[in-house]
């Protein structure tokens, strides 16, 4: 588990792929800015395992990468950043957002 909130974070968000038993993340309301990385998270072992991820209230900018579809069981709240677009295979992640995926689609995750 890794929180730092309140703005004392600024820069590009690093992928965290080296971190295989990372299961929660908080960086909300910092000052990280720039894209997503395409390997964000890319070093998790077990797919089925539950992730939550909170970024929200950032300055990302870009598109909710789709390597991201690897994770089965994910919790990711990116609301309060600059993102344009979700790649539309994440869309169909029914387990995603404690389920609200499979119910709202894209909305549920911005």
């Amino acid at each position: 588990s890794l929180t730092r909130k309140s703005p004392g974070l600024s820069g590009q968000l690093l992928s965290f792929s080296n971190l295989a038993y990372l299961k929660d993340l908080s960086l909300r309301s910092n000052k990280i800015t720039g894209m997503i990385p395409p390997n964000f998270l890319s070093g998790i072992e077990d797919a089925d395992t539950s992730i939550s991820i909170n970024l929200s209230q950032n300055q990302l900018t870009g598109t909710v990468p789709s390597t991201l579809k690897v994770l089965n069981v994910l919790d990711i709240d990116l609301t309060g950043n600059r993102l344009q677009e979700i790649d539309q295979s994440l869309c169909s992640k029914k387990d995603w957002m404690k389920g609200a995926v499979g119910n709202f689609g894209c909305d549920a995750i911005m």
